[in-house]
């Protein structure tokens, strides 16, 4: 299955998922709300008004027990029960579960009000009585609700009359719970057809974002498996937008940047194998040819055979050499001797044995030491440094020209070393290639042209003392600057 479809399958997925439990948690919360008390206090009051029970507490006088007996058959009759409150405390449980004389717990009046009834005309005043409902809690904390009548306080009767100081007859029943079933049974259409509404509507949104953001994933991830799958087939050159999500941008920028440099390396390779190759085969096939017309006998001169053989056996000594000590050197199996050394006492011991060989170019050497501080290294290695930067500017400036040598402060952890001439310069397209093995500006393949290592090494060694290798050139006959920069400590 391809990515794109993958994503939308999940999006749709995890809509349904989040539909699902949304619709579970409705459900489970129109299961669990509180039902309605209303239903339950009408069915109570019903039973008050039809048995005639109210009137107990509308009498002229107080009630007895016996009428206190009566109220407490109907009750039983109707599967209602039935307490007898006065002064907040029990009189009389139809369930025994409450003792006389204890309160009712998290006893709450939901609503009171006095009754007006219309009386016969009569000597003295109804008695004061008023209508409540409320809820209670029992024993084992369930909710009850009840509907009771009271009558205010008034002077106390003798005999079987209970003392009627806030007597109150209270009717109750539990309060009703919905159950699971009976909240499907009551929206069970209206659920299914809002749920089916809101899977339809969600099912088409989700299905447009997955496919729009699918494709801002997916299609970015196509051109980068097509250029890496062009890559693996020999085609350095590709490249690939960075667009899209911040992390695929990343990894687009990322494989361009292995792209160049995997594009660069195959180029440095082949020009490693092409001078590699030639730089063996011309003094080999010296070497082959001048023993030949010694051994055949048809060398003019010998002498000037043999030293020619002598001279490109030395160079290719030189080459392999240099090739030992520039795998060395990046492997860091190479030594250095880090004592302390007068870096511009270094310098000037260099700039004096070149000096000879730019006398005879008739090139004029310039020094200037800004500083005298001492840094830790390897005197051999950064003598070999030096010498090769003032060598190559002697070597690549002609007659009549000039090499600035300078050595100043950066800061206080570091100096450099810069070597600059007026010479024949470096191309910009050289410029990035100047360290690389067997590279060389100079195409020109004469007796007396290098082995292209020189400043692959020197780069190596300044890399190794904790420092860096620069390069600057405006261009080819603009002259070349070469500067290093080493810690002092």
């Amino acid at each position: 299955m391809r990515l794109r479809d993958q994503l939308i399958l999940s999006y749709f997925v995890v809509m349904l998922v989040s539909l699902g439990v949304t619709a579970a948690a409705i459900i489970t919360l129109l299961s669990t709300r509180p039902a309605p008390i209303e239903p339950t206090l009408r069915e109570i009051t019903q039973f008050i008004t039809d048995s005639g029970t109210r009137d107990l507490l509308q009498k002229q006088g107080v009630a007895t027990r016996a009428d206190l007996q009566t109220a407490l058959v109907y009750a039983e009759n109707a599967e209602i029960r039935f307490i007898a409150v006065r002064n907040d405390q029990i009189l009389s449980d139809s369930l025994n579960e409450f003792a006389p004389g204890e309160s009712l717990p998290a006893l709450e009046i939901i609503e009171e009000s006095a009754l007006r009834e219309a009386r016969p005309r009569s000597s003295s005043p109804p008695p004061p009585v008023a209508y409540a409902t409320g809820s209670f809690k029992n024993a084992q904390g369930q909710d009850w609700l009840f509907v009771g009548f009271y009558r205010l306080a008034e002077p106390n009767d003798p005999n079987d009359r209970i003392p009627p100081q806030n007597l109150m007859l209270a009717f109750a029943k539990p309060r009703p719970e919905v159950s699971l079933l009976e909240t499907l049974g009551e929206l069970g259409n209206t659920l299914v057809i809002v749920v089916t509404q809101a899977i339809l509507a969600g099912a088409l949104i989700a299905t447009l974002l997955a496919w729009l953001i699918a494709r801002n994933i997916a299609n970015p991830l196509q051109k980068l498996a097509t250029a890496a799958q062009a890559v693996s087939e020999g085609d350095f050159t590709q490249r690939v937008p960075p667009v899209g999500l911040q992390e695929i941008r990343h990894v687009a920028k990322s494989f361009n940047s292995m792209s160049e440099r995997v594009e660069d390396t195959q180029q440095a390779q082949r020009d490693l194998l092409a001078n590699v190759s030639h730089d063996l085969k011309t003094p080999l096939t010296s070497i082959q040819g001048f023993s030949q017309a010694i051994l055949d006998g048809t060398a003019t001169d010998v002498h000037k055979a043999a030293t020619i053989i002598y001279d490109e056996a030395g160079r290719l000594a030189r080459m392999v050499n240099q090739l030992t000590e520039l795998a060395r050197l990046r492997a860091g199996r190479l030594d250095m001797q880090r004592v302390p050394l007068d870096i511009s006492a270094m310098v000037d011991a260099m700039v004096q044995g070149i000096e000879v060989v730019a006398q005879k170019k008739q090139i004029q050497l310039h020094t200037e030491y800004q500083t005298r501080h001492k840094i830790m290294g390897d005197g051999d290695r950064l003598a070999q440094v030096i010498n090769n930067l003032l060598s190559n500017a002697v070597k690549y400036t002609p007659s009549g020209g000039q090499v600035w040598v300078s050595l100043e402060n950066v800061n206080a952890q570091n100096i450099s070393l810069t070597v600059r001439d007026n010479g024949i310069g470096i191309p910009q397209e050289d410029l990035m290639r100047v360290f690389d093995r067997f590279y060389q500006v100079d195409k020109s393949r004469g007796p007396k042209r290098g082995t292209g290592l020189g400043l692959a090494i020197a780069q190596e060694i300044v890399l190794a003392h904790g420092g860096e290798i620069q390069a600057h050139s405006e261009g080819r006959g603009k002259g070349t600057v070469f500067r290093v920069v080493l810690p002092i400590q």
